[in-house]
Order: structure tokens, then C-alpha cells, then sequence
């Protein structure tokens, strides 16, 4: 009796495959026939198109394309899914940012090739092409690439209508956040590209989702919510296209109070921005390097002002600056400028995810040159490490949704001071070790003071150089020089441990690594203390 229902159950189960295979069958066939589907038109631009940010060239032939330093040729069509390319770098290729990139126009005869390549060699629903990130990404690039004035193909007019209609029945509602933002913000360059009644429904569902998602995603102090560089430039970035969009077509149906706020959001994304980059402008890197093609805070700011979109910003103040609500304090004395990773506030999204790496790590700008710097390599930062662990891994250490410990910032005398502790150095972040840092920063002189309270077996302090630096170490480990590029010095001193130099790469963009060096310093019993003097 058994064994009939089983087989009968397996009888149903496979109806239920085929039926579910007919109807996918169908529904590609139905997406793929431009005739099901009424034909869309371009809405007429009726205001000024600015400029975008341009990133660097990817393709570098009709069928090469380079991202994170790796080179491949896509002469089949099977090559648009390859196994040995890794999934980061297919996203890339299928968002196609090489549409909007510096000299786009001179490629534009390699564009129109490889664009009808694409349409014809990845039918709808098959591939990494039609996921939700490079779906996204490809269709805001099109509109772009339109809008810059590419010639309109009848057949890669028809594709972004597919492209769009596709996305709108499968918007990422169960990972609302930066995902579900992309997909709306593809939904409102469609819905504002093309005109009819189908379009005005991506219009309105991607600025409903825009209202719901963009108050989520700034927090008190005006960072991103996700608490890190790359996801606020990003949104900086979002930001300055819906603007610059919404401009190009000033008689479509955008409430002027959307617009408004879009522009007093960037202008608070770039004012938190500005506060936590370096003196030169660039930004700082509390684990993975930046991917190429991320607009810097430069490029933002410039991409504002062609918008006229720039906020008036107030001049740098000296002293301490928090920003406690995403993770970061900002010191600045005289030439020097201190950039420190708090614990995030209970509120910030990245609190649930705060790595063990970047815990009260810092990065040190001195007279216009960055000093002491993270590598960008995704594994360690210029903080302390615990039994040789410097980031969570599967059972290993997490960090729970509080704040910062005894968060203290003062000024004493002539120096600022900024002391901090946390608790996420144990199992599930409970039960573990307690790490103390203190920056004691003065117009000659910064000294970073460790202290570790609980169990531990051995503990290590890393400061990793610029690779513009030349470090040279006596001896013992316990002393050495800085050579800065224009040849002033900077001296370093281990004033409690054991401290020694070595090799570490330093990696100023994902896929690219040069040689750095790195002050290594082992705690005596629960303390070590470095101190830097110029």
C-alpha cells in the first residue's frame, strides 16, 4: 500500500513538473514575442540631460571586457555565463557600465554590437543577466546610454520594455534595502524613458518604493544605513541620477516634493561623506577595497554641481567630530586628520554585522598624505587581532546589537582624546574578552594605547603603512622611521610590547594589490601602546 502511494504521489509530482515547465516555457516565449506586447515610445526630453559620473573604460575590444583587473574574451554565446568567471564578475558584465563610461561615444559602434549580441545570445529569464543587481544596473545604463544619444534600435527599445516589464513582476520585496532601491530606481528610469499607460505603472510603483526606501536607508547623522563608504556612494550616486532624470523630463508626473527631498538627502549624504574622507578626498576602506567604477566623493560632488544640486557646505571643524549613529569619529588637529570605526548604534543596520576586523580600527592622514591606512584585502584592518582571529567565521566571533562601550571624547590640554571599548571579540559576542582602545592625538604626537580585559592567549596590535611610505625598523622592533614622499620623517615607538615590521599588500581597488609594509606589535600581558611623533 506503501509503495502505491508513494508511486502515485510521484505520478502527481511529475505532472506538476511538466505543467510548471509548460507554463515557464510559455511565459518566456510570451516575454521574448514583442507582438504580445504593445510597442513603446521614448518620451520626448523636454528638459537638459546632464553629464553622469563616468567610470573607466571595460571594453576593450568588441568582445574583451576587463573588470577587477581580469581580462576575458566573450566570442560564444555560452561565454556570457562561464564557469570560470566568478559570479561578482559576470554581474558586472551583464550591467554593461561600459555604456556610460569615459569615451563612451567613441565605442558606440562596439555598443551596438555587442548590445544586440547580448539580446540575441540571453533569452529572457535564463542566465545571471536576469537577476535582480545586473537586471537593474543594465537597464538604468541603457537609459543613460540613450539619453547621452545613442541612435534608438528598434530591437534594444523593445529589449528594455521586456527588460523592465520582466524586473516589475519580480521586485525584491523579501530583501527590501539596497536591492530593492536598484530595482526601483530601474523601474523609474523606465517609467520615465518610454510613455504609455504600462510605463506610467513602472513610474509610479518605482517612486512609491523610492518614497518608502530612501528615509530608510539615511540615518541621524546622515550616513547610509548599511554603515559603510561603498553603500553611501553608492546611494549618493542613486541619487544624482533620479535627480538628474526627473530634471530631464520636468512635465512627467514627479511631485516637486519628491524632488526636493531627493535633494536635501544627497546633500546630507555628502556632507557625512566629506567628513570621514581623508584630507585628499579619498575615502577610507574598513575591509574590501573599493570595485572599480565607484564614483569617490570628487566625482559625486562634481556630479552635484552640474546639477546644481550642491549643498553650501560649512567649513571642516577642528576638535572631535561623532557620528555615532553609523560607526565613525572623525579628529583633526592641525595637519593631521584621525578617522576611527566605532561599534555602529543599535539602530544601524550594519550593528547586526559589524565585523570583527574593523573593530575600533582607524586610518591617519598627515600634512595632505595618508599614513597609517587599511590594505583593502577583506581580512585584517590597522586594529587588534585575538588568538590570531581578526574577523568573524562560521562559530566563531560575532558582534551583538549594542553600542559602543564607555564611549568617551574629550579634549585635554592640548590634545583630543577619543577612548572606546567593545565587547565582540567572544563566541556569539557573549561571554568574551572586552578590547579598550584610546587615541591620544596632540599638534606632535598620537599615541594609541590597547588594553584587553578577559581570556585570551594572544593578542596583536597591526598598523598597516601606505605603500607611498618607507618604514624602517632598528633592530629590536621597538623603534623605526617613516619616510614620508616628500621626505619628511615620521617616528614610531613601541612603548609597551613587542613590535616588529613586515610585508603585507596593500590593495587600492578589488582585484589590484601593491607592496606595503606593516608595524606588527605583541601585547605585554593586556596592554601595548605605539605612539607616532612628526
Amino acid at each position: 500500500m506503501r509503495r502505491t502511494e508513494e508511486a502515485g504521489i510521484g505520478i502527481l509530482s511529475g505532472r506538476h513538473d511538466r505543467m510548471w515547465g509548460w507554463l515557464r516555457d510559455r511565459a518566456r516565449s510570451l516575454l521574448a514575442n514583442p507582438r504580445a506586447w504593445p510597442a513603446h515610445e521614448a518620451r520626448p526630453v523636454t528638459g537638459v540631460w546632464h553629464e553622469p559620473v563616468r567610470g573607466r573604460p571595460e571594453l576593450l575590444a568588441p568582445v574583451a571586457f576587463r573588470f577587477d583587473n581580469r581580462t576575458c574574451e566573450i566570442q560564444r554565446a555560452e561565454d556570457w555565463h562561464h564557469p570560470s568567471l566568478s559570479h561578482a564578475w559576470l554581474t558586472r558584465l551583464h550591467a554593461f557600465g561600459d555604456l556610460v563610461a569615459r569615451q563612451a561615444a567613441g565605442r558606440l559602434g562596439w555598443h551596438q554590437v555587442v548590445l544586440n549580441r547580448w539580446v540575441a545570445e540571453n533569452p529572457p529569464g535564463e542566465g545571471v543577466g536576469w537577476e535582480s543587481e545586473p537586471l537593474s544596473s543594465r537597464m538604468v545604463h541603457w537609459v543613460q546610454w540613450f539619453l547621452d544619444g545613442a541612435p534608438p534600435d528598434p530591437a534594444l527599445l523593445a529589449s528594455l520594455a521586456l527588460q523592465a516589464r520582466y524586473l516589475d513582476a519580480r521586485l525584491a520585496w523579501r530583501a527590501p534595502g539596497r536591492l530593492l532601491l536598484m530595482n526601483a530606481k530601474a523601474l523609474l528610469h523606465a517609467g520615465l524613458f518610454f510613455q504609455g499607460p504600462e510605463a506610467d505603472g513602472w513610474l509610479t510603483r518605482g517612486l512609491t518604493i523610492l518614497e518608502r526606501e530612501i528615509p530608510r536607508r539615511i540615518l541621524a547623522d546622515g550616513g547610509e544605513a548599511a554603515c559603510a563608504p561603498l553603500p553611501h556612494l553608492l546611494l549618493a550616486r542613486d541619487l544624482c541620477d533620479l535627480l538628474n532624470l526627473a530634471w530631464s523630463y520636468p512635465e512627467a508626473p514627479i511631485p516637486a516634493r519628491v524632488t526636493a527631498y531627493w535633494r536635501e538627502s544627497l546633500g546630507r549624504l555628502l556632507v557625512w561623506m566629506r567628513m570621514v574622507c581623508h584630507p585628499d578626498g579619498g575615502v577610507p576602506v574598513f575591509g574590501e577595497a573599493m570595485p572599480e567604477g565607484v564614483a569617490e566623493l570628487r566625482e559625486s560632488s562634481a556630479y552635484a554641481r552640474r546639477l546644481r544640486a550642491m549643498p553650501a557646505l560649512p567649513p571642516m571643524p577642528e576638535g572631535v567630530v561623532p557620528l555615532t549613529a553609523s560607526g565613525y569619529a572623525r579628529l583633526s588637529r592641525g595637519q593631521a586628520v584621525l578617522l576611527v570605526r566605532l561599534p555602529p548604534a543599535g539602530g544601524c543596520e550594519g550593528a547586526g554585522r559589524f565585523l570583527g576586523r574593523e573593530k575600533l580600527a582607524f586610518e591617519w592622514s598627515l600634512m595632505n598624505q595618508r599614513v597609517v591606512v587599511s590594505p583593502g584585502d577583506g581580512v585584517s584592518c590597522s586594529s587588534v587581532s585575538l588568538d590570531g582571529r581578526s574577523c568573524p567565521g562560521p562559530g566563531g566571533w560575532r558582534w551583538r546589537r549594542v553600542g559602543p562601550l564607555g564611549l568617551r571624547m574629550a579634549e585635554e590640554g592640548e590634545s583630543l582624546v577619543l577612548a572606546c571599548g567593545h565587547d565582540g571579540c567572544g563566541r556569539l559576542g557573549f561571554g568574551g574578552p572586552v578590547h579598550w582602545r584610546q587615541w591620544r592625538f596632540g599638534e606632535r604626537e598620537l599615541c594609541i594605547e590597547d588594553r584587553v580585559a578577559g581570556a585570551f592567549r594572544e593578542a596583536l596590535a597591526r598598523y598597516h603603512f601606505h605603500p607611498a611610505l618607507r618604514c624602517q625598523a632598528e633592530a629590536d622592533g621597538r623603534a623605526g622611521v617613516l619616510t614620508l614622499p616628500d621626505g619628511r620623517r615620521v617616528t614610531w615607538e613601541v612603548a609597551v610590547g613587542d613590535g616588529g615590521v613586515i610585508a603585507h599588500p596593500h590593495h587600492a581597488r578589488r582585484g589590484a594589490s601593491v607592496p606595503a609594509q606593516c608595524l606588527e606589535v605583541g601585547f605585554q600581558g593586556a596592554e601595548a601602546r605605539v605612539i607616532f611623533r612628526w
